[in-house]
């Protein structure tokens, strides 16, 4: 979870941005399908953009962003990096296809963590506070993963943060880098969303 002071036009009522992150935070894998959907989707990916049959689970992709994630099992199968480069926005597609087609299983093995909802719904009660997702997850996939549980409807309105189909360094050795970024397009989109309010 990070926070952040969203700067406003003189004499506006500052606005506090909550993001918070999906898996692990919000969120946490159980039993045999923990997380299902979404590896699925990796390996659909895969199949239609690179003819394989793979999944992420071949390498250790704890704290990794889906984009990092996907690149480093590109390269344990042997695909250049550069090529997984160059196809990354298609494989990400894919992915959110495969994901929006079989989107009523998006809950299947996860689970709301304890307290989350009564946290999101008292800073949704608040008249100062931006709540936002920032997560390496692709954006339709983190935001179906809340609708799924039923907390899509507690973040503010419209739906924005940072995400990993926002950004990619290729640095597949330090994965968790990239978050960085991510939490300062949020910041970026919050300032646009608020300014002025």
């Amino acid at each position: 979870m990070t926070v952040k002071d969203v700067e406003q036009e003189p004499k506006a009522k500052p606005v506090t941005l909550v993001s918070f992150d999906v898996d692990g935070t919000l969120i946490h894998s159980i039993g045999k399908d923990a997380n299902k959907l979404h590896k699925e989707c990796f390996s659909a990916g895969f199949k239609e953009v690179f003819g394989l049959d793979t999944h992420i689970d071949i390498i250790p992709h704890h704290g990794g962003t889906d984009p990092l994630i996907a690149i480093k099992v590109l390269e344990h199968c042997g695909v250049p990096k550069a090529e997984a480069q160059i196809k990354l926005k298609e494989l990400e597609a894919a992915m959110v296809r495969h994901f929006q087609a079989h989107a009523d299983r998006a809950g299947l093995g996860l689970e709301l963590l304890p307290g989350v909802k009564a946290l999101l719904e008292a800073l949704k009660a608040r008249g100062d506070v931006a709540s936002c997702l920032v997560t390496g997850n692709l954006e339709p996939i983190g935001w179906g993963k809340m609708a799924a549980l039923g907390i899509d409807s507690l973040f503010s309105k419209p739906l924005f943060g940072g995400f990993g189909s926002d950004f990619c360094s290729g640095n597949t050795q330090e994965m968790w880098r990239d978050r960085a970024e991510f939490v300062r397009l949020a910041g970026q989109r919050a300032e646009q969303q608020y300014q002025g309010e």
